[in-house]
């Protein structure tokens, strides 16, 4: 009888391990909110390029935070976003100045 108890005991632990262990896997959208907000951050001094980054990063990872269960992931896709967001828009407010400062060694006229 108590072979049999520890038999069922062993196989309901290893299935709830399994489980455990399947529901805390970060999801495809969270790990491409991650990935586009370290892309959007490292490239938000971009004027053309970087915005667009973060803005899918942002909506990404919002999506990911209301599906998934785990997230970690997508918290940390969405502060990226926003950080990258809010550089792209300093580089885009302050980028005259730096031009109308160092124009003439950049030949633009």
């Amino acid at each position: 009888m108590a072979k049999k108890t520890k038999r069922k005991t062993k196989k309901s632990v290893q299935s709830t391990a399994k489980k455990v262990q399947s529901s805390q896997q970060p999801s495809g959208l969270s790990i491409a909110a991650f990935v586009l907000g370290l892309m959007g951050f490292v490239f938000s001094w971009i004027p053309m390029f970087g915005w667009l980054l973060n803005i899918l990063a942002i909506i990404f990872a919002a999506v990911s935070l209301k599906q998934d269960k785990v997230k970690g992931l997508s918290i940390v896709a969405l502060i990226l976003g926003i950080l990258g967001l809010l550089i792209w828009i300093l580089a885009v407010a302050f980028s005259p100045f730096f031009i109308g400062s160092y124009g003439h060694m950049l030949m633009i006229r």
